[in-house]
């Protein structure tokens, strides 16, 4: 039987690291996107400053912010080359990662005794290894599109106000740190509660897959109000996590004084 990491980020790293030229890729696109977003407003305020105090014949004016509005295009076209060629990459990247982690944990769950298959639904271990490549897929696609971009712009913003102004950088870092300590406090308590939805979720569905596995005992026997109750007891599982999970989330919301996006 073969080892695979057992904790969510090694076991996404675990199979990331296998093409990590691309990965790598992917990531420095986002964060030249980023920084393209950060200091577009930079330029603009410079422009903007350069038409305000220009003094001189209003035909000269392109003249005066031509430099700016070069390095807004150079900026613009070197994002738009990034974020397409980062595309394409995805395109070979995406289909290959879940491939391979659909593969080995088919390997890894073949490889177990007759007893596990025996004391666990086929439905619900099928689910589990229907729904684990695209949820490490989407794990990766929010730490690179979501926090990598969010990090590297507030690096950058940071830094550009404190070369400005260092009270209000000192109060954005203020703000930003707080922001951190009140996600991770309730994150905890929330990837907790998905987790245990998560279950439910699978085997809800593996359930359902296997009374659809069984139709034909089902119609002879005619158990389908018994499979219909059945199956309501796994549903109102799913519903109760699903709302303490829920709550987590709002609550946190309620705390950032954030809004829903």
């Amino acid at each position: 039987m073969m080892n695979l990491p057992t904790t969510t980020f090694r076991f996404v790293y675990y199979f990331a690291r296998q093409q990590w030229i691309k990965f790598s890729f992917i990531i420095f696109a986002f964060m030249v996107w980023a920084a393209s977003e950060a200091i577009f407003p930079y330029f603009l305020k410079h422009v903007v400053n350069a038409i305000a105090s220009f003094q001189g014949d209003r035909s000269d004016i392109y003249f005066s912010i031509s430099g700016v509005l070069i390095l807004i295009a150079i900026f613009w076209i070197a994002d738009e080359i990034f974020m397409r060629v980062e595309g394409i990459v995805q395109i070979f990247t995406f289909p290959k990662f879940r491939a391979d982690i659909r593969n080995a944990v088919f390997n890894y769950v073949t490889s177990h005794s007759h007893d596990y298959f025996a004391s666990n639904f086929a439905g619900n271990i099928a689910k589990k290894l229907a729904d684990l490549p695209t949820s490490c897929q989407s794990i990766v696609e929010i730490i690179c599109f979501q926090f990598i971009t969010a990090f590297t712009g507030g690096v950058i913003v940071f830094v550009m106000m404190w070369m400005t102004q260092p009270i209000f950088a000192a109060i954005i870092l203020v703000w930003l740190l707080a922001h951190l300590g009140i996600t991770l406090v309730f994150l905890r308590r929330g990837d907790h509660l998905w987790e245990i939805h998560s279950e439910a979720v699978s085997v809800l569905s593996g359930k359902i897959v296997d009374v659809f596995s069984n139709m034909l005992n089902v119609r002879l026997f005619s158990r389908r109000p018994y499979e219909t109750l059945y199956l309501g007891k796994y549903q109102e599982d799913e519903i109760i996590k699903a709302k303490k999970a829920m709550w987590v989330i709002e609550i946190m919301r309620l705390g950032l004084l954030i809004r829903h996006d």
